[in-house]
């Protein structure tokens, strides 16, 4: 993980106009056990204050109500490093996960949007979580937009942000900037 935020926020430094965006990186539960890690991550921020980093969590219930799992969630909010709420709605992803760690977004899985624009239940689903992020103030994250379809349904549905091939496979980081170049003429 230390690895991937280094490199991370190494892209991050070589175009001054990547930092009006989000810069956001997965972690684990696990991540969260390792004082050191925590530190690692806070001072990384701390001397990269021009960054906006976000940290995705994603792990099992058990691990994220553990005592020292949101003790370091706390240090990273205190820290400014907002969290957000990864693979919402998958398995260990439940409700009562939502009392117990300040996030400022909830991503919505994939496996609820393949097929959004012509299934009734996972609009339903991904209604609810929009008027629920609403109620709780925070944005939300669609993963796995694949087809226009979808993402116009998930417009409709009033989605802040979507993420998927539709939108862009994988790209290396030294390909990012070309790449928002080109999708930004296109969206003129």
């Amino acid at each position: 993980t230390k690895l991937v935020l280094n490199q991370a926020l190494s892209q991050w430094h070589l175009f001054e106009s990547f930092k009006i965006y989000s810069l956001s990186v997965n972690i684990s539960a696990n991540d969260l056990l390792s004082d050191d890690f925590i530190n690692y991550v806070i001072d990384k921020h701390l001397n990269h204050s021009d960054i906006k980093l976000m940290l995705e969590l994603t792990e099992s219930q058990q691990t994220i109500n553990q005592d020292r799992s949101i003790q370091a969630i706390a240090k990273f909010i205190i820290n400014d490093i907002p969290i957000s709420l990864d693979d919402f709605g998958k398995s260990y992803s439940t409700f009562d996960r939502l009392d117990s760690i300040a996030f400022d977004e909830i991503k919505i899985d994939k496996d609820f949007v393949s097929d959004l624009d012509v299934n009734l239940e996972y609009q339903g689903i991904v209604k609810s979580t929009v008027a629920l992020a609403r109620k709780l103030n925070v944005k939300v994250v669609v993963e796995g937009v694949e087809t226009l379809a979808v993402l116009k349904k998930l417009k409709a549905l009033g989605c802040h942000i979507a993420q998927g091939y539709y939108i862009s496979p994988p790209i290396e980081g030294r390909y990012l900037m070309a790449w928002i170049n080109n999708y930004n003429q296109q969206n003129e």
